[in-house]
């Protein structure tokens, strides 16, 4: 520490000292622009692009909530199979929401729009700025529970608060219209960190006052309320006992009986707070009760650490002359008790479901393919490598990995273990847990970053704080001593870090703001990661309104909420992926290639004949080549065609084999998928993409060929000539373009591809080629063709063609119909 770092220091809190209104209205004035600009950087994409939820989840949670607010708030507790409301969901069994969603959200939108309606926003809006509302409290929490965590440091809050507004790993999930569980889930969590810290700050070994015993209850409460929210209270209390289980380890001045004693009382009465959530009970086990269920377990895990601290500290009332462990001997416990449940699980008498033991890294329990189809269940190296991880945790380049929020939160969670205490020990071991988690599933990433953020603002702030000596330095040494005894080093190299810190954290945050102001709300940008708009969901939703009321829509589950919810029919599966047969029976019938195999699968589904309509839809360029002429071709992003059905299709086929087996046992006639058969390499001018055989698809799967007949019926509808092309060529064992391109044999060993196409020329359709031009199984309906559009409402075009979505939906008629 440098004269120059002592003077600066004694300047600071002079300051503080002489001007604490001043001072106080400087941090608060700090936290309010963070405020601000954490919520104006989520509001972009409503800014720029209207007001709309975002992605599919939301628009089930809008229903519920709009449910309530006309049927009363206990009213959700009735939406389960036998109301028929909720029949347009899982057609023709319904949905139980009462038991796989969440109260809290639909019931705070319900409640709180009478507050707002006088001021004329709709419902639906109101829905969608909620995001918003709970990031204001979330980044107050954090900025709260740093303070706390670093004994009142202001420095800490702010930068704590600043890494939550502008870091992506926490913008993503709260920006505008993504009105999920995530947004109010994650305040009540923060909630639940920055109570439980002052519980821990007010609890005395002495005795126990009114102040602790209220904030055991208000922590409870915080902790039961993240449970009515969202699922991932399950990871919050599962971490909670980690560390009561750690504590005697990490923190044994504080693992006393009595403090072990009130830590499980807040987990008895958070039990008590989740009964209000059936979900949750039901994961717990606690309704109906199962003696042996996870919320026994872990009440009873929690006799482990209380068993040690009586042992610990009142051996002598057990009539011992020493304690029987110490924290070694504890620590082989531990040890000895994870090697149990281990051998149990490997030996299958311990179950585990599927998406829990994937993120313990369990990868030997088997998932259903559902969950491994959803990209962001794969560990975060695999599908982000180590430098998205770092950008995505607010890092701009990967040379600043050093003054990266995730390695500071890292660092900062090992500082807080050597500090010691209890409430420091919680946090870190929640961030650590959630971390491990994160490696195992990329979507754990918001809980890590719940507490990861947090814990970065606090070391940030032990860095910068090395700027100057604390304020009790000034107080004890009056001969300057202190000056003589540190090193000018340290204050050199806080002074390295704090400049690039926050020079990160800046550039970080520009960065988000550019990535956010690109947003289009999903339905907007056609479920595509497009940074374009178009209208062709919002006439698809038109159109499908228009059907019959029986009218039943077969698509993809990642869409069945927006058509059930805004076009007002019923679909066969939504994103809850609750039932992975129906999912499986979708799959099989959007990549059949035998049409009558389609009828009796559809037939399992109970699906009308008459008013059922198949929907499937993806991404084209349609090249002008006259006077209303197009020529039309998949789009190539990458390796694969196609953004949406197309790519999408190997996770139909997968999931729909997954379940051949089952439906032949119930002497259903069906075949299995091959990947082998649906996809090809094609090899042309030294580039290689993995499609369809577009340009024969005499035995194509199903969902192709509606997509190419769709494309060429525009012919009819728009009165036009519209041709289709692909590339053609000489087909050959993939074997031997792997021997020229050994690169492709991982994706050609994962996708069973078996067949390259060498190209030669291109094959183009016409209007009278239509691959279901005389198909008795299958009519067009409507054929949604919509381009896309810039912010600026220009048509988008990429190398002289327009970018369209086209959604096609097909009416499903048998013979004696058509």
């Amino acid at each position: 520490m440098s004269e120059l770092s002592y003077r600066l220091g004694k300047t600071v809190y002079r300051f503080k000292a002489e001007h604490e209104k001043e001072f106080k209205l400087l941090v608060y004035g700090l936290l309010a622009l963070v405020i601000v600009l954490g919520v104006y950087i989520r509001a972009l994409p409503g800014i720029n692009f209207g007001l709309e939820l975002y992605e599919a989840d939301p628009f089930v949670v809008y229903w519920q909530a709009k449910y309530i607010y006309e049927h009363g708030l206990l009213s959700w507790y009735t939406l389960t199979p036998e109301n028929p409301a909720t029949h347009i969901f899982w057609y023709p069994w319904g949905r139980d929401f009462a038991h796989s969603e969440y109260p809290a959200l639909p019931m705070w939108e319900a409640l709180s729009y009478n507050l707002v309606k006088f001021t004329g926003v709709s419902f639906k809006d109101w829905c969608v700025v909620q995001p918003l509302i709970f990031t204001v409290f979330t980044i107050l929490f954090v900025y709260l529970t740093a303070y706390e965590l670093t004994r009142g440091s202001h420095l800490a809050g702010l930068l704590a608060a600043a890494f939550y507004a502008f870091v992506p790993a926490a913008t993503g999930r709260s920006i505008i219209g993504f009105s999920t569980k995530y947004g109010i889930g994650i305040m009540f969590a923060t909630l639940f960190f920055y109570l439980y810290v002052l519980f821990y700050k007010s609890y005395s070994a002495r005795g126990l006052s009114t102040k602790t015993l209220v904030l055991l209850v208000l922590t409870s409460l915080a902790l039961g309320l993240l449970g009515w929210s969202w699922g991932g209270f399950i990871y919050v209390l599962g971490g909670f006992v980690a560390y009561l289980l750690l504590l005697p380890l990490l923190s044994v001045k504080d693992a006393t009986p009595r403090f072990v004693l009130l830590n499980i009382a807040i987990l008895a009465l958070t039990m008590v707070v989740v009964l209000g959530s059936p979900a949750i009970t039901a994961m717990l086990q606690i309704i109906p009760f199962k003696l042996t269920g996870l919320g026994s377990l872990l009440l009873a895990s929690t006799l482990i650490p209380l068993l040690f601290s009586l042992q610990f500290y009142e051996y002598k009332l057990l009539g011992l002359k020493r304690p029987l462990l110490k924290r070694a001997g504890y620590f082989l416990v531990l040890l000895l008790i994870v090697a149990l449940g281990a051998a149990l699980m490997y030996i299958g008498k311990l179950d585990i479901p599927g998406r829990f033991a994937w993120i313990l890294g369990l990868r030997t329990i088997a998932s259903n393919p559902i969950f491994e189809s959803v990209e962001e269940h794969q560990p975060a190296l695999a599908v982000m490598g180590i430098s998205a991880i770092l950008r995505s945790w607010g890092t701009y380049s990967d040379w600043l990995f050093f003054v990266s929020p995730f390695i500071l939160a890292v660092m900062g969670a090992l500082y807080l273990l050597y500090k010691g205490t209890a409430d420091r020990v919680l946090v870190s071991v929640a961030f650590l847990l959630a971390v491990y988690a994160y490696m195992n599933a990329a979507y754990m990433e918001v809980t890590a970053a719940t507490t990861g953020l947090t814990i970065a603002g606090v070391f940030a702030g032990v860095i910068a704080s090395r700027l100057i000596p604390s304020e009790a330095v000034y107080a004890r040494d009056k001969k300057r001593m202190y000056v003589k005894k540190t090193s000018p080093e340290v204050f050199y190299a806080s002074l390295f870090l704090t400049l690039f810190m926050t020079a990160n954290i800046a550039l970080a945050g520009y960065n988000t703001y550019s990535q956010m102001n690109n947003v289009v709300p999903s339905i907007k940008a056609g479920y595509t990661s497009l940074p374009y708009w178009t209208d062709a969901w919002y006439k698809a939703i038109e159109v499908i309104r228009n059907t019959t009321p029986d009218s039943v829509i077969v698509a993809w589950w990642d869409y069945g909420y927006p058509i059930s919810v805004l076009g007002q029919r019923p679909t066969v599966a939504d994103g809850s992926t609750l039932n992975t047969t129906q999912i499986g029976i979708l799959g099989l019938t959007l990549t059949a290639q035998n049409d009558s195999e389609v009828l009796r699968l559809l037939d399992l589904l109970q699906t009308p004949v008459n008013n059922t309509y198949i929907l499937v839809f993806d991404v084209f360029n349609f090249r002008p080549s006259g006077n209303d002429s197009y020529v039309v071709t998949p789009v190539i992003p990458g390796l694969m065609v196609g953004l949406d059905d197309i790519p999408k299709s190997i996770w139909m086929i997968r999931i729909g084999d997954s379940i051949v087996g089952q439906l032949q046992s119930m002497g259903v006639n069906v075949s299995y998928r091959n990947l082998g058969d649906a996809f090809y390499l094609y090899l042309f001018q030294n580039n290689i993409v993995i499609s369809p055989r577009f340009d024969d698809l005499s035995n194509a799967p199903l969902l192709y060929r509606l997509l190419v007949d769709g494309i060429l019926y525009l012919n009819k509808q728009w009165n036009a000539n519209v041709t289709f092309m692909w590339y053609t060529g000489i087909a050959d064992s993939v074997s031997t373009l792997t021997a020229q391109y050994p690169q492709l044999s991982g994706v050609v060993e994962q996708l069973n591809l078996t067949t390259y196409i060498r190209v030669l020329s291109v094959k183009t359709l016409t209007y009278e080629q239509r691959p279901l031009a005389n198909s008795p199984y299958f009519k067009p309906y409507a054929i949604i063709a919509e381009p896309f559009y810039d912010k600026n409402g220009n048509k988008v075009i990429i190398n002289g063609a327009y970018l369209y979505e086209v959604i096609t939906i097909y009416q499903v008629v048998y013979p004696s119909q058509a």
